[in-house]
């Protein structure tokens, strides 16, 4: 049973929230290991339709358990290349998963608190919440995908910035950078989360998957390599139930009541 991170799965959503307030959600190897099982759950759940990554407490997350560090300081790298292992297949289940994930955060996130977030599909902040890489504070270089996603979404002269300089920036930066989907009043958050992933949890859990799977690969690919994966894509949209029941609203004047099959 997964201590460090806790799971819920209601009307098709699964709730995964970082557990550990008393640590601010400090990451560590237990986190991993416990998120990673949490996601191939995830995964392997039919059920499931849309996912929510939160954080317990007064923050989402504060980066890495910086006093693990300082008691194992003599014994560096010890079990780090274990715990990164872990934490590079956590992050590609969450770019492959076939289902929306959608990031949630308040109060902080720093560090890997912040590849967490770009890992994400969606996200969406508190007003009041701060971000920060923040590794060059403790000579540390990003991990968890933060400098392959930072300057994809930000550019790379502000990645430059962002990692070598780590200042904070409010949500409304991290907006209007590219960060974030939508900030909320802090005591709005709850509610625009839960309207936001009831909504994709609804949807057309199969095209979403594609469409995911389409843009996550749209960096890599060719353009008439692309043309083919979207005509693949379509097609097989064209399978599902949802599809049929998609076209029917539509020719009834109705919206469509998705079934994720």
């Amino acid at each position: 049973m997964e201590k460090t991170v806790k799971l819920e799965i209601v009307d098709h959503v699964a709730m995964v929230s970082f557990a550990r307030p008393e640590k601010m959600n400090a990451f560590d190897h237990q986190v991993a290991v416990d998120l990673l099982r949490i996601f191939e759950k995830v995964q392997n759940n039919r059920d499931v339709r849309a996912v929510l990554l939160r954080g317990e407490g007064r923050v989402f997350c504060v980066g890495g358990d910086i006093k693990m560090f300082a008691d194992n300081l003599d014994d560096m790298p010890g079990d780090i290349p274990n715990t990164m292992e872990v934490l590079n297949s956590l992050i590609m289940l969450m770019r492959n998963l076939s289902k929306p994930i959608v990031v949630s955060v308040h109060g902080a996130v720093a560090g890997i608190g912040m590849s967490f977030l770009m890992a994400a599909d969606l996200a969406i902040a508190a007003e009041s919440t701060q971000f920060t890489l923040a590794y060059a504070n403790i000579g540390l270089t990003p991990d968890g995908g933060a400098s392959y996603f930072l300057p994809r979404i930000v550019g790379q002269r502000r990645a430059m910035q962002m990692t070598m300089l780590p200042e904070k920036i409010n949500a409304k930066e991290a907006l209007s950078l590219g960060l974030l989907n939508w900030v909320a009043a802090d005591q709005d958050l709850e509610t625009r989360t839960m309207e936001l992933i009831k909504k994709l949890a609804q949807g057309p859990t199969k095209a979403y998957g594609l469409m995911k799977r389409l843009i996550n690969q749209s960096c890599h690919a060719s353009l008439e390599d692309h043309l083919q994966s979207e005509m693949h894509a379509f097609t097989e949209c064209t399978m599902t139930q949802d599809f049929r029941h998609g076209v029917e609203g539509f020719l009834n004047k109705k919206s469509a009541v998705f079934e994720g099959k």
